[in-house]
């Protein structure tokens, strides 16, 4: 008999333990609330432009929110401008509230990306050669069909022309010409 009691309360010992261990956890990893006057004074740091890109920022969510009941869908106009709207923010991880801030800037790296390669798309040029000889080229194509299987036939047979340009362009030309039948 003794044995159980000393064990019970053992158990009920160690269950006040572990409850304990876990309101402190609890308490540790709760996020930081501040109370109105923190908020009040650490708003009066900021600068008029950081106050009013927070609380556009903040706007924004709340406009989110208001869409959807439970699990809100942002648009890419939404991405875009919590982007915009947290880079103007020193503080920015601090006034999101339904956006990780991993999320958000995962979203800034995406934009980065989309921004970076269409930068660097090159703008339509003209053609290298010019409209005749391009038509030359055609309707020698056209003419003469024994230039069409081998790209090492077509390269030898236009070396004559002498044109260092038409390298990698008379192939293309010539297989527009042969799938199009121009």
């Amino acid at each position: 008999m003794a044995s159980v009691s000393l064990l019970g309360l053992l158990w009920s010992a160690l269950r006040q333990v572990v409850e304990k261990a876990e309101e402190r956890f609890k308490r540790w990893t709760k996020p930081a609330t501040c109370t109105l006057l923190e908020g009040v004074a650490a708003d009066l740091l900021q600068t008029k432009p950081e106050l009013v890109a927070e609380n556009a920022l903040l706007r924004q969510q709340l406009i989110v929110s208001e869409r959807q009941v439970k699990h809100p869908t942002f648009t890419s106009f939404d991405r875009g401008l919590f982007v915009v709207l947290a880079s103007r923010l020193p503080n920015w991880k601090r006034a999101l509230l339904i956006v990780k801030p991993d999320t958000l800037l995962k979203w800034h790296r995406r934009g980065f990306k989309l921004f970076w390669r269409h930068k660097s798309r090159g703008s339509a040029r003209q053609p290298r050669l010019d409209e005749e000889t391009i038509a030359l080229i055609k309707r020698m194509a056209v003419e003469n069909r024994r230039l069409l299987p081998s790209s090492v036939r077509r390269q030898s047979n236009w070396e004559w022309l002498g044109d260092k340009r038409i390298g990698t362009t008379t192939p293309n030309l010539l297989s527009l010409t042969v799938s199009h039948g121009v």
